[in-house]
């Protein structure tokens, strides 16, 4: 186990060095490929993700734009999916590969269902999360 002192300045070197990356990126130019090969509906996403402030991309990536406010029509709805508040055994949302947790807010979404997600609930779509 590492001390606590060591993957604190790990920690800082690698932020300090997503800082450096960001400073160079120019607004207005976040993922200037994404979507070029994709559906139609996911380009016209990626496209109000754009034109989103330079404040609002930056605070909010754009895999959980497109995972969550873009997407909803594309979804299960909580009833169909068998939402539950509550885990299923060790299965919960939390664990499951569908599930993604936003950085600075700690919203979870899901890519399956159209509603945010809690980390103890369960739906029958629940598949183990690999790393």
């Amino acid at each position: 186990m590492l001390p606590v002192a060591k993957i604190a300045r790990k920690l800082a070197a690698v932020a300090g060095a997503i800082e450096k990356m960001n400073a160079n990126i120019a607004p207005g130019n976040f993922y200037p490929s994404a979507g070029i090969d994709a559906q139609p509906e996911v380009q016209v996403a990626i496209e109000r993700f754009r034109r989103l402030s330079n404040e609002d991309r930056a605070a909010l990536p754009l895999l959980y734009w497109l995972l969550n406010a873009s997407t909803p029509e594309f979804k299960m709805s909580p009833a169909d999916a068998e939402y539950q508040d509550g885990p299923h055994g060790s299965q919960a949302c939390g664990n499951c590969d569908f599930a993604f947790k936003h950085v600075k807010s700690g919203t979870m979404i899901c890519s399956q269902i159209s509603v945010p997600i809690a980390a103890h609930s369960w739906c029958r779509l629940w598949s183990m999360y690999n790393e």
